[in-house]
């Protein structure tokens, strides 16, 4: 994400793990410094223009104070774009296996949003064409209580394409509609 971030103007990163910050380094000539949200980032307040949180709020453990680091660091008028999981009747080992915190709801995260002082331009579910069967796994796999594994596995090519062309056919829709549902909810906000 940060190498097409960086075809826009200047970028910078945050991780709180030297693996990712190395690997960063790799395909990333901006600068990544070592940092954790809420009480640790490295950057001053009023800092960027454009903060992107893409499935790193669930992480963390006060959400609340994430979201307010986040709207302190940006500039006046900046904006943000963040992603969470939603529905944690969705909730699975791979949500334990990446160490998620919760999925979200609508209403709570746009609550958690305006606490923190964000003005929300676009707030909507997505991931929302395959919701029907990333929920049948998920809740087969829930019944059927299996642990030890992410059930997210790259599936064959042919099966990867289509899939990866029906996610891609939301952005279409996303532009003037919000979905009542989805795997993930997409929050774009202003300060």
């Amino acid at each position: 994400m940060l190498g097409a971030l960086e075809q826009i103007g200047e970028t910078s990163g945050m991780d709180m793990s030297d693996d990712a910050i190395n690997f960063s380094r790799e395909i990333f000539s901006g600068l990544v410094k070592k940092g954790m949200l809420p009480d640790a980032v490295p950057y001053p307040d009023k800092y960027f223009s454009l903060v992107t949180a893409l499935d790193v709020i669930e992480h963390v453990e006060d959400d609340r104070a994430a979201l307010s680091a986040i709207y302190a660091k940006m500039a006046p008028n900046g904006r943000g774009v963040i992603t969470v999981p939603a529905f944690m009747f969705l909730w699975s080992e791979h949500d334990v296996l990446n160490e998620h915190k919760r999925r979200y709801r609508l209403d709570d995260l746009r609550t958690k949003l305006l606490d923190a002082g964000f003005t929300i331009e676009k707030l909507s579910y997505f991931n929302t064409f395959l919701f029907p069967l990333i929920s049948l796994v998920r809740i087969a796999n829930n019944l059927l209580r299996r642990k030890g594994g992410s059930d997210v596995e790259l599936p064959p090519s042919f099966i990867n394409y289509t899939l990866k062309k029906i996610f891609g056919a939301e952005k279409y829709f996303l532009r003037f509609l919000n979905f009542p549902f989805g795997v993930s909810l997409l929050a774009v906000v202003r300060k």
